[in-house]
């Protein structure tokens, strides 16, 4: 993949260097964002999550209720004029003032009445469904492009080429799906998740500078953008990522390989003022075509004893790949991979 910087050039408007005014600047736009994202119902959802200690992973409950009760697509008209697509920075910026949320990052909507939508229920574990009004969540829908990755995508030649991976990973599908042949299908998307995820991290880190040298100017913020971002796909493995197959993986090796993932977001957990970590895994079951979407998770307890900190890995959905569009599987993939994709750089873009 090209490293060239114009992948994720984009134009960024100077805002106020000081920390006060920052700040200021940060709680009216995350003010503005919170009154626009009312109508989620992840309380609701929240409610049904199991066990109960996890119902506060705001990041957790909003990737359950993406994927078992939003309309994915990969487009929202006009929607990038009226979100703040630099949430993401600023959340970074003021690590220790907010509390990262995947809901700032994705774009949302209310879908009309009479809209066409997929009505297909797909819930691996019956945590969404109760208790939240089924009708008011067949109103909405989310672009699976972050913001940050989509705002300029008049020019972005990074939002293009996002487009052209959900034609490629479709057209696995429409190649080997009909013939069952669902080692092919992972072998064919595990090498594009892979190039897939160096793309996305790469536009992150060029827009990252950008901003950093825009609301710092009188710090050194240069990156050399290949070595942190080898950095960062590193991390991404190790830490927060995985996609494994039947055949070289059982369920319960997944399930291992997911809590050895959380064994090492422990030291941060203490380390650091934060209550959960997340990472993401993808089993697909080659012989019968099902993909199964997991998350591992850490929780640490307000109460200091000696099980203070959790370590949980919980099915998040699952399609039998046959039984639904293209379409649908390859949103969902790509909507958890882009997930997973933000959960690293949020946690880690300050320490590279």
């Amino acid at each position: 993949m090209s490293k060239d910087n114009r992948l994720a050039s984009i134009l960024l408007q100077p805002v106020a260097s000081s920390s006060g005014n920052c700040t200021e600047f940060h709680d009216s736009k995350l003010h503005t964002l919170q009154e626009e994202l009312n109508f989620l119902p992840l309380e609701g959802v929240a409610s049904n999550v199991c066990p109960p200690m996890l119902r506060g992973h705001k990041n957790y409950v909003f990737v359950l209720y993406c994927l078992n009760q939003v309309d994915l697509v990969t487009n929202l008209q006009d929607s990038t004029k009226r979100y703040y697509p630099l949430q993401i920075f600023k959340d970074c910026q003021l690590s220790s003032l907010v509390q990262k949320g995947f809901s700032h990052y994705f774009q949302l909507s209310r879908q009309k009445e009479g809209e066409d939508r997929n009505d297909s229920d797909t819930t691996l574990v019956n945590v969404v469904n109760s208790g939240v009004s089924r009708h008011k969540s067949q109103l909405l829908k989310m672009c699976i492009i972050p913001r940050i990755c989509s705002f300029d995508k008049s020019n972005s030649k990074t939002y293009k080429l996002i487009q052209e991976y959900v034609n490629r990973f479709e057209t696995v599908l429409t190649k080997f799906g009909p013939e069952k042949d669902f080692t092919k299908v992972y072998a064919n998307w595990s090498k594009l998740i892979e190039s897939f995820n160096e793309l996305i991290l790469h536009d992150l880190l060029v827009k990252w500078q950008q901003w950093s040298e825009l609301t710092q100017p009188n710090a050194t913020v240069h990156q050399n953008i290949p070595n942190v971002l080898r950095e960062l796909v590193i991390k991404l493995t190790q830490r927060y990522f995985t996609f494994q197959p039947s055949y070289n993986c059982s369920i319960d090796e997944f399930t291992t390989i997911l809590l050895n993932k959380n064994a090492l977001s422990l030291l941060d957990v203490f380390r650091k003022p934060r209550k959960y970590k997340l990472n993401f895994g993808l089993w697909l079951d080659c012989q019968n075509g099902i993909l199964i979407f997991t998350n591992g998770i850490v929780q640490m307890a307000d109460e200091i004893t000696s099980e203070r900190v959790k370590s949980f890995v919980r099915p998040a959905h699952l399609l039998v790949l046959e039984d639904h569009s293209n379409d649908e599987a390859v949103k969902k993939l790509m909507f958890f991979t882009f997930s997973a994709i933000l959960q690293c750089f949020t946690d880690e873009i300050l320490n590279c």
